[in-house]
Parts: structure tokens; sequence; C-alpha cells
């Protein structure tokens, strides 16, 4: 992962580069929220909520496939409904997926439904971790900073501009330097997304 955001900003400018070529390319807005959970905290369910916005653009590879990348803030973690617990990471998200599209609308002007997938490489900037007793503590130094993530979903577009969706994330490398002990274990997160999204055409 070391220059997983080098190679990132490579695909990125061959993306741009293809926009410029393609007889039609679109650009958008995002915004929604994350349900997300990590495996090893000793914790079960999406109850850590937070947000999940930023913009997306959109290269037009044929009457039904778009190629997409995205350019997200997005907040992950876990918590505990009933204590105080809460692992609250801040991450900086680049994904890149294929889109089909199916269900022409009436006027057959757009594709009602989106489906998604790709992958997505994350850097985690800021962390707040409270444990059982309430205090908020740094375990930055145990935390990888950057990180690879197979993701799938879907959108519902309600008209030409508009468009609702889900997706559902997941973690390909671990969240913790640990050693799968109880001092130092194993973390992996995973998230659900909800969003609004607002596209350019």
């Amino acid at each position: 992962m070391k220059n997983s955001f080098s190679t990132l900003l490579i695909l990125m400018f061959l993306l741009c580069m293809a926009s410029a070529g393609a007889q039609r390319f679109g650009a958008g807005v995002v915004l929604g929220f994350n349900a997300s959970q990590i495996d090893g905290d000793m914790l079960a369910g999406y109850n850590k909520l937070g947000l999940h916005i930023g913009l997306k653009s959109s290269v037009y590879m044929s009457d039904r496939i778009d190629l997409n990348v995205e350019f997200l803030y997005s907040e992950r973690g876990s918590a505990d409904p009933d204590g105080p617990k809460k692992i609250r990471l801040q991450y900086i998200e680049l994904p890149i997926l294929m889109t089909y599209m199916d269900w022409l609308s009436d006027d057959e002007e757009y594709y009602r439904l989106h489906f998604h997938g790709g992958f997505s490489l994350g850097r985690l900037f800021k962390t707040g971790i409270v444990d059982d007793s309430g205090v908020l503590t740094s375990y930055e130094d145990l935390l990888r900073k950057n990180d690879l993530s197979l993701l799938g979903g879907f959108t519902y577009k309600i008209n030409q501009h508009w468009g609702v969706g889900a997706r559902y994330t997941s973690a390909l490398t671990r969240l913790s330097k640990g050693d799968g002990s109880d001092t130092l274990p194993d973390l992996q997160s995973y998230f659900l997304s909800f969003r609004i999204e607002y596209s350019i055409l």
C-alpha cells in the first residue's frame, strides 16, 4: 500500500484524459452516511454512524456501462450502544467503479437502476478511540494508514439528476498492525453506505 495513492493519481489522470476524449462524461456530488463495524474489537452491529460525502466523475463507456471515480470524506469505526466504547476513524476514500445500467425510463432518457462494483483506496488521517472507562486513548501507531477495500451497490435514479443508493464495503487489508493477541487484536472494518446523489449530465 506504500505507493497506492501514487498509483491512484495516475489512474485518475488517465480517467481525465479519457473523459476529455469521450463523447459523454459527467460529474456529481454525493451526500449520505455510513453505518460501520470492526471485526476484532469485541463489539457487534453496525452501530457507528458517520458522514459519507464527496464528488464523483463518470465516463460513459457505452450505452449501459460507466466508469466512475469518486473522492470521498468517510467516517468509519464502531460503537457500543450500551457503553462509552467508541472508535471513530476519518478517511479520505478514492473508489474506482464500473457501473451497469438497466430499466430504461418511460421517456427513454436515462436508466433507473445503476449497479456498481469495484475497489477503493482509503487513507486514514484522524482517529478518536474511547475505551471502556470513557477515557480517550491513542492507538494511532497500531493502525494502518492505508487500506484497500472491495465494494458493491446500486443507485435508483429518481430522474436524470437525482438518485438514491446504498453500497456495502469490505476492507481487504487489516486495520491493525496487531499480532492477533488480546493486547494487539487483528481488526478489520466493514460498513454500509446510504446516500443521495446529484449528477450533472
